[in-house]
């Protein structure tokens, strides 16, 4: 499975940020802890690479999005 995000707070994350790049994000099974790293790019065009364990919702409150797997 493919590891994404959902926008949970559209005004926030447009406000923050450019767009949020998972490719080298892998999840558990059940969708709630994912692992690896994802670059998040700020709308200066400019990227932070965050790597370790994290939370599908450990970036929702700061900048509205959470992470989820996608089953494509």
């Amino acid at each position: 499975m493919k590891t994404t995000i959902e926008i949970t707070n559209q005004e926030l994350f447009d406000s923050k940020i450019d767009e949020v790049q998972t490719d080298s994000l892998s999840g558990n099974d059940e969708g709630t802890e994912f692992y690896g790293s994802f670059t998040i790019v700020w709308e200066q065009g400019e990227g932070q690479i965050y790597t370790g364990e994290f939370g599908a919702s450990d970036y929702e409150k700061e900048f509205g999005f959470k992470f989820v797997l996608d089953a494509d």
